[in-house]
């Protein structure tokens, strides 16, 4: 287990700060095994700069006494020897000063030692245990509102006249007096535990705010814990504020489980609540991530904060975008259960092309080694090759067309072509020619039946 230190202070309303405070050496780890570390915190008194002077004095004297703590000394004689030290430096500071009586400071010690704690104060000074989201009190106020509440308990005076009674902050025990008439101490050791915070504060910490509220945000880090309660102290806006001083000693696990610590969420919505410029911050970020996510969404994509325009392309789009419906013409004479020459429209959507299946009769024939036929070649898919006409067959080739043609009027049987090519009568001879301006191809014939002069020879 690990102790981290955190602090605070804020000079309040008043015109000097005469509140101090002070840690022992941390990294010494030779006195830190026998000695501990030890938090010191003071709040002056007295009239111009005595005050302040008097802390000072206080908490330098007591964190070099102890400090001078040899190992076989114990830690709660080491810290009464040092108090009364301190007391001794103060007492001298006012009679040097011809104000003896009239200058002192309260002071409050702890020291954190192999999972312990021991404290001694004088004063009204508190020291504070947080466990587990619940504050403990520890020490006792040395001032005359703690007489008047006995007084009232045993029946010598009202509760009324003792809440009312002006002299209530006075304090009955301070250092600079002669002798102490009061010392606050532990009696023996509180064991401590991992998560544990030990809060000393001057009476202008806890006369601002309430138990509950410095308990709210008493976890995780200690420096943001003290700086938490400091802001929460000035967000009353007391005009008489007092100065305010925060020490803390967090005791920690090792390792990964005390950085966790820190963050957890019931700490960071208590800071949030107690830190409202950082909240006012965060928020502020977040409005201005949002704004830029929407308009960095507005340029990329103007379609999701437009309605009214569809986000999905229609068929019409679509057909629309590439020139309108188009047919394709596949001539697929020969195919079983087509006619010769048949015009199908090609698929919605299908660019048209325009290819054409050789005949079977063009095939080569056999050569006189006996060689197998040729397959007809498949045309490319772009660009399909015409075949030419026969040279003896006396037939001229119709132009090439376009590669798409216009879709056949509305109405027409789909199978007008096949039909024209039927009714046109076939060639009586070898040389007989088509009629001008048609085109036609020479009609096919089933294998086996003689057409006009019978079948073609091969031409040499």
């Amino acid at each position: 287990m690990r102790v981290i230190p955190g602090n605070a202070q804020h000079i309040g309303a008043r015109r000097e700060q005469q509140d101090d405070f002070g840690f022992s050496d941390l990294n010494d780890r030779g006195f830190v095994s026998h000695g501990g570390i030890l938090a010191v915190i003071a709040d002056g008194m007295g009239g111009l700069a005595m005050g302040r002077d008097a802390s000072r004095v206080a908490k330098q004297t007591m964190l070099r006494e102890y400090e001078a703590k040899l190992p076989e000394e114990s830690v709660p004689a080491a810290l009464s020897r040092a108090l009364e030290a301190a007391n001794a430096a103060v007492y001298e500071l006012s009679r040097q000063a011809g104000q003896e009586g009239e200058v002192g400071t309260t002071l409050a010690a702890a020291v954190v030692k192999d999972q312990e704690l021991h404290w001694i104060s004088a004063g009204d000074s508190r020291i504070y245990l947080h466990r587990e989201g619940r504050l403990y009190q520890l020490t006792t106020d040395h001032d005359y509102g703690r007489e008047l509440d006995l007084r009232a308990q045993a029946g010598q005076v009202s509760w009324e006249e003792a809440r009312a009674n002006p002299q209530r902050p006075a304090l009955t025990s301070y250092l600079g007096l002669a002798r102490l008439p009061e010392v606050d101490y532990s009696r023996k050791p509180v064991p401590l535990q991992a998560g544990d915070h030990v809060l000393l504060c001057s009476d202008g910490l806890y006369g601002s705010l309430s138990e509950d509220e410095m308990a709210a945000v008493l976890e995780g880090d200690p420096q943001d814990a003290a700086t938490w309660l400091v802001e929460g102290a000035l967000a009353k806006g007391k005009s008489s504020q007092d100065n305010i001083t925060v020490a803390i000693l967090a005791c920690e696990p090792e390792g990964v489980l005390r950085r966790l610590r820190g963050w957890s969420p019931r700490a960071v919505v208590r800071g949030w609540g107690a830190n409202w410029r950082q909240l006012a911050g965060a928020t502020l970020v977040g409005i201005l991530c949002g704004v830029g996510g929407l308009w960095m969404a507005a340029r990329q994509w103007p379609a999701l904060l437009k309605p009214g325009k569809p986000m999905a392309v229609t068929r019409e789009a679509a057909m629309s975008a590439s020139g309108g419906p188009r047919q394709a013409v596949l001539p697929v004479a020969g195919s079983a259960g087509a006619p010769d020459g048949a015009k199908l429209p090609a698929p919605a959507g299908m660019a048209a092309r325009k290819l054409t299946i050789p005949a079977a009769s063009e095939a080569k024939a056999p050569t006189a080694a006996g060689a197998a036929t040729a397959s007809p070649a498949v045309p490319a898919p772009e660009t399909a090759a015409v075949p030419k006409p026969r040279a003896d067959a006396g037939i001229k080739a119709a132009p090439p067309g376009p590669e798409t043609t216009a879709p056949p009027p509305a109405g027409t049987p789909p199978l007008v072509e096949a039909e024209k090519l039927a009714a046109t009568p076939a060639p009586q001879s070898k040389g007989a020619e088509a009629r001008p301006g048609k085109g036609a191809k020479p009609k096919r014939t089933s294998p086996g039946k003689k057409a006009g002069s019978g079948p073609r020879k091969k031409a040499e």
